[in-house]
């Protein structure tokens, strides 16, 4: 059964009238929108979720027409909390997911304090959405237990701007230090976020949400309750963004887990303990094998392969209860793994 007590909005920009255009933001909310109502992943009720992009709106000619704007934002988090008299609730609910992508910046010294140009934004006017004050005003009314903060976007440094708070104000009940909130932003302050076709031709997606939408659905649970929580997704996906982004992009993207106790964020299921028992796990190679690759397997992020072997002439091996990752050298194919002890394992790559 979905989780009536969970809700988002969900906002990609990829018409800038007075910037550039972009092509992915709308792709990427529209991953994320199937990955909250799929059972296996946000579970959210389907009526819960509110998405705003720039194909919702008529086209412009100029940026003072664009849309969407701050407003649209507004009206969507207004429909949750406030009543039909437009009185504020005092709690919605357990979860809100706020997801946003497009164009973006940052000001000033503080470090975590990213804003979302609005479509009107252009040569001059810094319109925008301040999406983290956004977050610590929902989270210190108290509407909800838990905030999911999701931005991918630019964090370029803009000292002659400045990120201004939000003129929608809900009541301040001093909640802030009660509710947990995970920030993940697509860019550290002071850089670029990045996006390109998934496959020649193709949509192309954000560098952070394809990243992070995967970590989702692929990060390990904790081992003390079975859930993927903050510090789980977290080393997800620091080990996918290794892989794919890092050495071109020279930055990891900022994951901000809640202070105390962590948000669980998806059921896995008991894990088994790594470490007392042993497996048999089988390989396979799928033709072309080039000349002189090997197959590399390795446990954890940036340490040296646990095992390595000519890619021409795989044997089975035994491992460690635990999780893996497989690579086929001098190639993009790469297999991650669970060893448990029950289920066979056989890699392919």
């Amino acid at each position: 059964m979905a989780f009536n007590d969970h809700f988002a909005v969900l906002l990609g920009i990829n018409l800038y009238p007075g910037l550039r255009n972009l092509d992915g933001p709308e792709n990427d909310i529209d991953a994320f929108h199937d990955w909250l109502r799929d059972p296996a992943g946000g579970n959210v009720e389907p009526k819960n979720i509110q998405v705003i992009k720039s194909t919702h709106f008529p086209p412009a000619a100029i940026p003072n027409d664009a849309n969407p704007q701050e407003r649209a934002f507004i009206s969507c988090l207004d429909k949750l909390v406030r009543d039909p008299a437009r009185n504020w609730l005092s709690r919605v609910g357990k979860r809100l997911y706020i997801y946003m992508a497009g164009h973006g910046f940052t000001a000033g010294s503080v470090i975590n304090d990213p804003a979302l140009f609005s479509a009107v934004a252009q040569n001059g006017d810094t319109a925008h959405i301040a999406g983290y004050r956004y977050a610590s005003k929902i989270a210190n009314a108290g509407f909800f237990d838990e905030i999911v903060l999701v931005m991918d976007c630019c964090q370029d440094v803009l000292k002659a701007s400045q990120v201004v708070d939000p003129t929608w104000s809900p009541p301040d009940r001093n909640k802030l230090k009660d509710v947990r909130v995970l920030q993940a932003y697509g860019a550290p302050r002071g850089q670029a976020a990045f996006e390109r076709e998934e496959t020649p031709g193709g949509p192309k997606r954000g560098f952070f949400s394809k990243v992070f939408i995967e970590a989702l659905r692929t990060a390990k649970a904790d081992q003390s309750n079975g859930y993927v929580t903050g510090a789980t997704l977290h080393d997800q996906i620091a080990q996918l963004w290794s892989d794919r982004y890092l050495a071109e992009t020279g930055y990891q993207p900022q994951i901000l887990t809640p202070g105390g106790f962590d948000i669980q964020l998806v059921a896995r299921g008991p894990v088994p303990a790594a470490g007392n028992g042993a497996h048999a796990v089988t390989f396979v190679v799928n033709p072309p094998i080039p000349a002189g690759s090997t197959v590399d397997v390795t446990s954890t992020p940036n340490t040296p392969p646990v095992i390595s072997m000519p890619a021409s002439a795989v044997t089975p091996q035994v491992l460690q209860l635990g999780y893996y990752k497989a690579v086929l050298t001098t190639t993009n194919r790469v297999y991650r793994f669970e060893v448990n002890g029950v289920d066979p394992v056989e890699v392919r790559l």
